[in-house]
């Protein structure tokens, strides 16, 4: 018989603050910031100007579509360095699995609720890394 062994937000910001990596900062990131909200602002354009179908249609992301992919950027843009981390090892490392949870969290129920959605982080500063 197999343990579990459950991971939660609280022990990895445990483990995380007690190595020192919470003190890492996104200032390095800084100057590309208005070039990523430009490109996303442009993108909500293009994507305010697809039919449903075109939402549906297979992306060049292996088996997502295009919705699933616009819902990855929005995932992106949301997750800190530490949700990203405690969902990775909530996944046990299995960035299928990371991906899968994650891109059930951020589409919508509507291709207009996903693109709803990531209109509200064209300016998000978060990163992942």
């Amino acid at each position: 018989m197999r343990t579990e062994q459950l991971v939660t937000e609280e022990t990895v910001l445990v483990a995380l603050t007690t190595s020192g990596a919470s003190t890492i900062t996104e200032e390095r990131f800084m100057p590309i910031w208005p070039a990523v909200h430009a490109e996303r602002a442009a993108l909500v354009d293009d994507l305010e100007q697809l039919d449903p179908g075109q939402w549906s249609q297979q992306s060049l992301c292996g088996r997502w579509t295009v919705e699933d992919v616009v819902a990855h950027l929005t995932a992106a843009a949301s997750l800190g360095r530490l949700r990203w981390i405690v969902s990775m090892v909530g996944a046990r490392f299995d960035a299928d699995l990371h991906n899968k949870r994650r891109l059930a969290e951020h589409r919508g129920s509507s291709s207009e609720e996903t693109l709803q959605r990531f209109r509200k982080i064209v300016t998000s500063t978060t990163a992942p890394s």
